[in-house]
Parts: structure tokens; sequence; C-alpha cells
């Protein structure tokens, strides 16, 4: 709202400067409830990604939780020339021989005549330019005229994105050119042939490479055909890549004991990130003025509960050959963090590997720490009843209380300045009007006493 300043013209007042310093006292107050707004604010936001960090969590755990797929696993390939193979955890294991007699090529399509340019006519009358993928495939139409060049025809069956790439090729140099138009299936397999239909230009296009779908064999299950050269469905979970058109292979699926460790970092790092984010906000921090500020956690018990909750998890002894995370490596620090010992873990897994993934992922009958880590993990981060949920919308409550403080205070803070300008300019004229009454006054006793003079 624009003010009118009120100048002390008659009473010689900074009335201005009066009304300012007056306002400022009563803006105290509201600066105070401002600041606690921006602390609130702060919680809000240090929740907010201790949520994220307790959701990544679950997510390492979740991982680790289910027997089957407890353990990574590696493929290695006896002929990597001619497949590799990865595998998602839990897969069988197992060698598989692997024959490759055919990698699945994709199609090629060519011009036997050339264009000394690319703004060169390719077509004598109008007509159509027509092909298809496969045997059974729609046939795509593009139309040309006496005025269709090549690079015109080109951009024209790109257009139609049917799954041909046409593009013009130099076959000469750059001072004598000679282009040629060539157009590639832009997926492999069989299906994927190109068919020339009907050639109404004068490059007489035809097919100069078929494709074809990849062949192999593997033994004890068969013969197989895909349209691609790498396929997830002829081994349960694993992942083939064929690399050559001839020649056999031994994959062998097995434990990935490094893969696994791996896997089991990740929920400890997770878990001291979780713990990282909770100490952080609750520690002091010094401001620019060098003094000492409290953390958004400081006081606040919901993170305190977490850790204890988190770390009740974590600290659990099971039944079952190892008993507990320290048994196989993974150990609590005095400052509430995991720290791993790659090397036990690794004699763990080579001494007892099935005791591992009890331990961890719990059995038919049990869970395991994997579990407790999830399930706690998983109610703390609740969308509506999780701790988390809960005080940040006791925070936003408050927020909102607190704006509607703050709204308040503004409109009183108002109202009063309105009030003062109104004193203020009503003592100016009250002087004024005083100072005018004087002067009549005293110019009346002044020609009374020129009178009385005479």
């Amino acid at each position: 709202m624009a003010t009118i300043p009120v100048g002390g013209l008659a009473s010689g007042l900074d009335t201005e400067t009066i009304i300012q310093k007056l306002l400022a006292v009563e803006q105290q107050p509201v600066r105070l409830i401002e600041t606690r707004k921006l602390k609130l604010q702060a919680v809000t936001t240090a929740f907010q990604d201790l949520n994220s960090k307790l959701l990544a969590l679950k997510s390492k755990a979740e991982a680790l939780r289910a027997p089957e797929t407890f353990f990574a696993r590696s493929v290695s390939s006896s002929t990597d020339t001619v497949a590799t193979a990865t595998a998602a955890a839990g897969s069988a294991r197992g060698t598989y021989t692997l024959t490759a007699t055919a990698m699945a090529k994709g199609s090629i399509a060519a011009a036997t005549t050339t264009k000394a340019a690319l703004t060169d006519v390719v077509a004598s009358a109008s007509g159509n330019f027509e092909f298809k993928l496969g045997a059974s495939g729609s046939v795509v139409t593009v139309p040309v005229t006496t005025t269709t060049t090549l690079e015109g025809l080109v951009k024209a069956v790109n257009d139609k994105n049917a799954g041909v790439k046409a593009s013009a090729v130099n076959m000469g140099t750059a001072a004598s050119p000679a282009w040629k138009l060539s157009l590639a299936s832009t997926a492999t397999g069989a299906s994927n042939n190109i068919v020339i239909v009907t050639d109404g230009t004068t490059l007489s296009v035809a097919n100069t490479q078929t494709a074809v779908d990849a062949a192999f064999s593997v033994t004890g299950l068969g013969s197989f055909t895909r349209p691609t050269n790498t396929f997830s469905d002829v081994l349960d979970g694993v992942t083939i890549t064929l690399k050559a058109g001839s020649g056999s292979t031994d994959l062998a699926v097995d434990v990935d004991k490094s893969g696994t460790q791996s896997r089991i970092q990740a929920l400890v790092d997770a878990y001291n990130n979780v713990v990282s984010v909770i100490e952080t906000q609750a520690a002091s921090r010094k401001g620019a003025d060098g003094k000492l500020s409290p953390g958004a956690f400081t006081g606040d018990l919901v993170p305190r509960q977490i850790r204890r909750q988190l770390a009740t998890a974590v600290a659990t002894s099971l039944t079952g050959a190892y008993k507990t995370l320290a048994e196989i490596g993974v150990t609590t620090q005095k400052d509430g963090t995991l720290t791993l010992d790659g090397s036990k873990l690794q004699s763990a897994l080579t001494a007892n590997p099935q005791a591992v993934s009890d331990l961890l992922a719990g059995t038919s009958s049990k869970d395991g720490i994997a579990d407790l880590v999830y399930t706690a993990a998983e109610g703390i981060t609740r969308t509506i009843t999780g701790a988390i949920a809960v005080r940040q919308d006791g925070l936003s409550s408050t927020i909102r209380t607190t704006q509607q403080q703050i709204d308040r205070a503004r409109q009183r803070i108002e109202v009063s300045e309105r009030i003062l300008r109104a004193r203020f300019t009503n003592l100016e004229k009250t002087i004024a009007s005083l100072q005018s009454t004087g002067s009549s006054l005293l110019s009346q006793l002044s020609q009374l006493n020129s009178r009385s003079r005479r």
C-alpha cells in the first residue's frame, strides 16, 4: 500500500522518522514469527531429504530380501568371440553349450545407377516408388514426378518412418561425385527384409543384402532363430549376445560373489546415508556471525526414533549358521554407521553361501536382516501413516498457522500505520491552526500598541 509521507512543516518534527521507528517496534514480533517459519520450512526440507534416503535404503533392502534371487550371477564364455552373456540374480546355475550358425542381419537395397548431383531428378514420368518389409509387410508408397530429385526422394522415404533409413552415398570423389541411393532396414531379422515392389524411378533399385535371423542351437535344448543378436528368452534370466555367425562356446552361469558383495555394500551405503542425514541435521552449525545455531533435527524425537528402529533391525540376532551381520563382515561403528569387511564376507560366501542368504534374505519360515530393514523403512516412509508423513503433516499445519499469524500481524501494522499517519497529520493541522491563531493575536496586539502610543 502506497503511503504519503507526513512532514513536520508546522511542528518542526521529523514525523516520518518517528512513524517508521514506531512501526519498527511493532514489526519485531513479526520478524520473530517469520524466522520461526523459515526454521519450520528448513525442518520440512530436511525430512524430505531423509525420506528420499530411506526410500533408497528400502530399495536396496528389497533387492536382497528374496532368497531365490539373493545371489548375483556371472556368466563366463569359453569363446567370447562367439557369444557373451549376462545373468539376472537367481538364474539357474549351469553350463550351456551354444553353437552359432548365423548372425541376424538387416537388409540393404541400393540403386544400380548413380547421379552426378543430389539435385538431379530421379524419374522420367510420374509414378510411385514402393517397398515393404518382409513378404507380408505393408506396402509403403512414395510418389515421384519428373521434378523429384535424389535428395527429395531420400527425404520422402525417411519421412515415412517405415523402418527404412534412406541415404545418398557418394561412390565417386569430391571432384567427380557419383551419388547412389541406399536403403537400409533399421532392424535386423528376416521380417525386416526390404522388398522393392514398384520402382518408378530411373535408379533401378534392388535388394543387395537379404535380412536374416540369428540362428543357433543350445545343447540339450534344441535349435533357435531370433530376429536380433541379443536375446533373453532362451535361458531363463540369461541375456545372450551373439558375436559371430559360426562357432561354439560354453556359457557357464555361476554365483557372482563379487556382484553379491556389491549388492550388500549398496545396502550398507544406503543405511549410512540415512544415519549421515540424521546426524548432520541434528548437529549445530556456526553461522556467519560465528554463533552456533541448532540443526533442523535438534531436539526432534522422530529422527532419533527412526535411527533406533533401523539400528535395531541391523543388530538383530537370528537363528542359523550365521546369526548376526558381524559374522559375515558387517559391523557397526561408534558413529552408528556400518562398515563391510570384504574379505570376511567373501570367506563367508565361500564357506557357506546358503547361510549368508538365510541371514540376509531369510527363509520360507523366517525373515532375514534385509526383510527387517525393508519392513522398517517401508513403515517409516508410508505415504499417510508413516512416521515422516505424520511429522510433515504436523509441520505443514504449523507453517500454515504461522503464516496466518504473520498475515494478521501485518494487517495490524498496516492499521497502526494509518492511525499514526492520521494522528500526526491532525497534530500538524492543530499546530498550524494554533500558529495561525497566535500570529493573528500578535498582529492585533501590535496594532493596539501602535495606537496607544499616538
